[in-house]
């Protein structure tokens, strides 16, 4: 990937959807719902089965990165770098989530009547989350007033354009993919206000582990200084998930799509450092898992005090703008 021709820009906003090969869609939205009803079980972020059904580029990631065990062909393994924990692959923030609730705000009447429709086929069965309950054409009719809306329109784009990039995979403790997925409907402030809080679901792990957590998966962002989970917008909490305005589902789309960004910046340049600076990365890394306050720009800093003569990687550090930090939460 680092080795492709493509520039930083490039790789950030790498789809590893095309890793399939089989898709054929262009847009991002309708390429996100070809995957999504098309894949056959294959994932992109290398949560599959087995390597057969899975991303090899994003698993070689996690093992590049966090020591992630390259000997069993399996969606869990143990991970060297956060003590041997048994953890599998995720996609962080869950771009199918977003959009639902963005429709429900945007345009609930053409949600009602898209089921209305799709019910006819379906009968009783209305779920929103089975590949086989969309209707291709009808749910894409449905969204083109999402598209066209002066204020979510572009932002939605650029997210179905970021959600399966780099900056948006993690590994989680096994379990904790599917345990997370109805406390927090698949948010991923929510998802870390589970580990922050203690409260019990199915792979969380320990509230005491949630700083070495954030700083091993380089997940600053989503935390102030001191570890406290921020929400993507004011009012978003575990009760209550969704946004109800158009101005909550802004912020929110800011926050996650500058979070994944800001992110991918880092992934890429640490992922340098693993490659060609395999000593100083092990070195780089228990430093970053040790910072007693969270903040991207303190790991920014140790990285540039250990590499300090690379202006490839110092220049891509450089662009992890402050400007694209999470917008005021109002």
């Amino acid at each position: 990937m680092l080795n492709s021709g493509k520039s930083v820009d490039e790789i950030i906003h790498y789809d590893f959807k095309k890793e399939n090969g089989n898709f054929k869609s262009v847009d991002h939205i309708e390429l996100w719902l070809e995957y999504r009803n098309t894949g056959k079980g294959w994932d992109c972020d290398g949560s599959g089965n087995n390597s057969n059904v899975t991303c090899g580029l994003s698993r070689d990631i996690y093992k590049v990165l966090w020591g992630w065990d390259s000997e069993k062909d399996s969606p869990f393994k143990n991970t060297k770098q956060f003590d041997n924990m048994r953890m599998g692959p995720d996609t962080m923030n869950s771009f199918f989530k977003v959009l639902t609730d963005v429709i429900e705000i945007v345009n609930p009447e053409g949600k009602k009547e898209y089921f209305k429709t799709v019910g006819k086929t379906l009968g009783k069965k209305k779920m929103w989350w089975s590949k086989e309950d969309f209707e291709r054409e009808g749910f894409l009719k449905l969204i083109e007033n999402v598209r066209h809306n002066n204020e979510v329109g572009v932002l939605i784009t650029e997210y179905a354009k970021l959600t399966h990039t780099i900056g948006n995979f993690v590994l989680v403790p096994n379990g904790f993919n599917q345990g997370r997925a109805f406390k927090t409907n698949d948010y991923w402030d929510l998802s870390l206000m589970l580990i922050e809080k203690g409260i019990k679901c199915k792979g969380n792990m320990p509230s005491e582990l949630l700083p070495k957590y954030i700083n091993t998966f380089f997940l600053w962002d989503y935390v102030d200084e001191n570890y406290n989970i921020k929400p993507f917008f004011t009012s978003h909490s575990l009760q209550n998930k969704k946004p109800k305005t158009i101005q909550e589902a802004v912020i929110l789309l800011q926050s996650i799509t500058n979070a994944i960004v800001r992110r991918g910046y880092f992934m890429v340049a640490i992922l340098k450092v693993a490659t060609n600076y395999s000593e100083q990365y092990n070195q780089i890394l228990n430093e970053l898992k040790n910072m007693e306050k969270a903040s991207m720009e303190k790991a920014i800093d140790i990285i540039k005090a250990s590499i300090n003569e690379d202006s490839e990687i110092l220049g891509i550090l450089n662009e992890i703008s402050i400007e694209r930090r999470w917008p005021q939460l109002t």
